[in-house]
């Protein structure tokens, strides 16, 4: 049986970094106005956004963000700046 890696897609690259930033899939999914099991499925690679572009422009505005202290934060409470 032979194993190989599937390459990642640039939504799955945003959420690795991301998560290196310390960013929950619940937070992400908080500012996105989504569910933390619909980013789940993005970073699974199981299904995909309809507006990809779009949900890769918001993740880039996201990597300018600090991750959020709180566990969950109200959706359309203001973003945290570096």
């Amino acid at each position: 049986m032979m194993w190989y890696t599937v390459p990642m897609n640039e939504i799955q690259l945003r959420l690795e970094k991301l998560k290196k930033k310390r960013w929950t899939l619940a937070a992400i999914a908080d500012r996105m106005g989504t569910k933390w099991f619909t980013v789940k499925r993005w970073q699974t690679g199981e299904s995909y956004p309809n507006l990809e572009g779009a949900v890769i422009m918001a993740m880039d505005q996201l990597l300018t963000e600090k991750a959020p202290l709180k566990r969950r934060y109200a959706y359309n409470e203001p973003p945290v700046r570096d």
